[in-house]
């Protein structure tokens, strides 16, 4: 891939499996009756994203991430969390007869 590493991981290889599994859940949902989901882990940390990159030009926000010569990890973090949230949302308002759920999970700070 052509893509920094964090972007791969948490943006584009989660997204691209979750759409590639949209078609069987959907058919697994009008056979069996039941609502498939699907859960893509997120952070909290989203919303410190500073996200310098929502000022490139309209569909040049990869290519804007990926041109960044210093990555600061304290900041690609939270910007490919917010990026994550911002798609899965985008899915649910894109298929909302979808018969899936399709959510993001922030567990955080977890006791156990």
């Amino acid at each position: 891939e052509d893509n920094e590493s964090s972007l791969t991981v948490n943006v584009i290889s989660t997204l691209l499996l979750a759409l590639a599994m949209l078609p069987k859940l959907k058919d697994t949902a009008e056979e069996f009756r039941v609502t498939p989901v699907i859960s893509v882990t997120s952070s909290g940390v989203h919303k410190s994203a500073k996200f310098p990159a929502r000022l490139a030009p309209e569909g040049q926000i990869l290519a804007t991430l990926n041109k960044e010569r210093k990555i600061d990890a304290f900041e690609r973090y939270p910007t490919t969390k917010l990026l994550q949230t911002l798609c899965v949302k985008h899915i649910g308002e894109q298929y909302p007869k979808l018969q899936v759920t399709v959510n993001d999970v922030s567990p955080g700070f977890c006791h156990s």
